[in-house]
């Protein structure tokens, strides 16, 4: 199990692509270090929401809702949004909640994409192919 997170901290993963580029783009090493702790206190705060989530879901009396049965806490429990946002929400906020799990899928596809294009042009590119190559190459 450590092997993996050894891993990923070595090689990153999702997640530090988007670091990584905010890292690398900043002006000099003070602001990557201000950047760095303040995205420590901001992932804290986005967590909060998913908590309430969670235990929104485990509390809840899902066999008086639509859904209808208890939920199994090894398989089902991974349904929490998806569930809460069908059952427990109005259609409006069911709509919003699901549109912002999409744009965050797809900000962090977009992130992984330009982080490693970015890596692969340094990397491979101005290193291999071609070492002469400038920035506006």
């Amino acid at each position: 199990y450590w092997v993996d997170h050894a891993i990923m901290m070595m090689c990153g993963g999702i997640p530090w692509q988007a670091y990584f580029q905010r890292v690398l783009s900043s002006k000099n090493a003070k602001v990557a270090q201000f950047l760095s702790i303040f995205a420590g206190f901001g992932c804290f705060c986005a967590a909060i929401p998913a908590v309430i989530v969670g235990v929104v879901t485990l509390n809840t009396d899902w066999e008086s809702t639509g859904f209808g049965e208890l939920l199994d806490k090894e398989s089902e429990y991974k349904l929490a949004v998806p569930l809460c946002l069908n059952y427990l929400c109005p259609p409006v906020i069911t709509f919003i909640g699901l549109g912002a799990v999409s744009a965050a899928v797809m900000s962090s596809t977009d992130s992984s994409i330009l982080g490693v294009s970015c890596m692969f042009t340094r990397n491979v590119f101005h290193r291999v192919i071609l070492p002469s190559a400038n920035d506006k190459q």
